[in-house]
């Protein structure tokens, strides 16, 4: 199942792994999601970071990657 809602989101001056981060335990804290959550993104650098792979882990979330300038 799925929402359109919009659950966790950060802006900021660049693009670091600390604020797709701080998106992600935003999200997280309001849904409190089942293990085996898919975590869809593209492929930039931040979302290979060892924190937030951390985080991943600690959700059981399967992390789903765009091919390379492909958002689908």
């Amino acid at each position: 199942m799925f929402s359109r809602r919009i659950v966790g989101w950060c802006v900021d001056l660049t693009m670091e792994e600390s604020l797709i981060i701080r998106a992600f335990d935003q999200a997280t804290a309001l849904r409190r999601p089942k293990s085996g959550l898919i975590v869809h993104s593209d492929q930039g650098g931040q979302y290979f970071g060892k924190v937030f792979q951390k985080r991943l882990d600690k959700w059981a979330c399967r992390q789903s990657m765009a091919e390379k300038d492909n958002p689908y």
